[in-house]
């Protein structure tokens, strides 16, 4: 990040507007999207085979409802973590462990990357909308824990 945006970024972060941390978070969150809706016939092909394995007796309508409810549970299960991202502590924590710094990355890489599975397959010919459902989920979360600190 370069440092006339990280100087704005620290500043908004002491107004309690936004931590620097919440950009990279969801700009990672937003590629590793991107990346699944990209490849979405793979993806959602993959995971109906893991579903055909693992529900090997059930019916294809029986499978296909599971491999929906599932897709369903990974977007709102994905957003969870979002409440993370408004305690300071946590980003503290995670910037003076730099170890920790990667695995955070990759992890966020593949929330969204499983958020856009989840989109491939609810929405198969307009997974495109999940680019505009994830942020507004993510936002509208963000905004009502932090409402607080509005005016």
């Amino acid at each position: 990040m370069s440092r006339p945006i990280h100087q704005v970024l620290t500043e908004w972060s002491r107004k309690s507007a936004v931590l620097p941390q919440d950009i990279s978070y969801f700009l990672l969150l937003l590629s590793g999207e991107l990346t699944a809706i990209a490849l979405s016939r793979s993806t959602a092909s993959g995971a109906r085979s893991v579903i055909r394995i693992l529900f090997a007796k059930r019916s294809e309508a029986g499978r296909e409802e599971i491999l929906r409810s599932s897709a369903a549970a990974m977007i709102v299960l994905g957003m969870l973590p979002t409440l993370a991202w408004t305690i300071p502590q946590l980003n503290l924590f995670i910037n003076l462990h730099i170890g920790f710094l990667t695995e955070v990355d990759f992890l966020l890489f593949v929330m969204g990357f499983l958020a856009g599975t989840a989109w491939s397959i609810l929405l198969p010919q307009k997974a495109w909308l999940g680019l505009l459902l994830t942020p507004g989920i993510v936002f509208m979360t963000l905004v009502n824990v932090l409402s607080r600190y509005s005016w």
